[in-house]
């Protein structure tokens, strides 16, 4: 490599706003020092997370990095040789050697090495032995808590995705494609469109009902989704459907981005079909509240979801 770089490490699930701070003091101190910046991150989870725990997919974590400005990423294998690397030969091998690093940017809760050996303090340390600078940033906060991508899960295992998207700095999404369904809801007067989520091993927020955004051809849709069982109907498998407000049509085999905004209840199970359909009328009107009065944070695509 002929230029020398500065980059930032860390698992970036999520890219939250405490990863976009990193990436934003990454570009600041390149441009003050003339380095290439960089992302250096994983091709798995340095925690070993349950199935259908990211935050983000792979593709989609690199896809908001480079929104954020940072062209290069480098995944590196983990596990194997990297997990056994004491915090030194990690710093040697890789950051020197092999990435040519000058300046590395980590946040407060940074660790590295074999078994979690090494943190930010050990990183400067062997920063200064080496001559390379090492620039910890402080975590940012949201209600007085450390922000990380295991609260964000959490959040969204509780279904408060409101909590999870202002720790994100951008809703919570998934991707998938519009799949046939039992047209159910068009005998009610309600068409559905059923989504199939197109990687099972992202997150899904707990189910019941939520007030969404439905990306589709580039455009915004307001929508009510339901996630989960149907009861009412003695369907017990988990899916996600999913009504627009100002949009009809044959939405078959196109591609979709749901934006999860609000939880408004959980599932329930109704004596009959007509009152089924009185509380899907009831979550609707909530629905059109939400985006005419209260004038939701999220009232277009965040930049750094443009082009998904």
């Amino acid at each position: 490599m002929n230029q020398r770089q500065i980059g930032c490490i860390g698992n970036f699930d999520g890219v939250h706003v405490g990863h976009q701070e990193l990436i934003r003091v990454t570009r600041d101190i390149a441009e003050k020092e003339d380095l290439k910046p960089i992302l250096v991150t994983f091709q798995t989870h340095t925690k070993i997370l349950d199935e259908c725990s990211y935050l983000t997919t792979s593709s989609e974590k690199n896809h908001i990095i480079h929104n954020l400005g940072i062209e290069k990423v480098v995944q590196l294998d983990f596990p194997g040789i990297i997990a056994d690397m004491s915090p030194d030969e990690f710093v040697e091998h890789i950051l020197m050697h092999s990435l040519q690093m000058t300046h590395v940017i980590v946040g407060d809760n940074f660790c590295f090495g074999k078994n979690r050996s090494g943190n930010s303090s050990t990183l400067k340390m062997i920063g200064e032995k080496r001559n390379i600078g090492v620039t910890v940033v402080p975590l940012k906060t949201y209600q007085d808590a450390p922000i990380c991508s295991s609260s964000i899960r959490k959040a969204i295992d509780e279904g408060d995705v409101t909590r999870a998207n202002a720790m994100l700095g951008y809703p919570f999404f998934n991707q998938g494609i519009i799949v046939p369904g039992k047209k159910r809801g068009r005998t009610m007067g309600i068409p559905t469109a059923n989504l199939h989520p197109r990687n099972a091993m992202k997150k899904n927020p707990k189910e019941g009902v939520y007030i969404t955004h439905i990306l589709l051809n580039g455009e915004l849709y307001p929508s009510i989704t339901h996630i989960g069982p149907k009861p009412t109907f003695q369907e017990m498998n988990d899916g996600i459907e999913t009504y627009l407000l100002s949009h009809s049509g044959n939405f078959y085999s196109q591609r979709f981005v749901i934006l999860w905004l609000e939880r408004i209840r959980d599932v329930q199970c109704f004596s009959t079909q007509d009152e089924l359909v009185q509380q899907i009328q009831r979550d609707i009107l909530r629905t059109q509240t939400y985006f005419k009065e209260q004038e939701p944070s999220w009232s277009g695509l965040p930049n750094l979801l443009r082009n998904l």
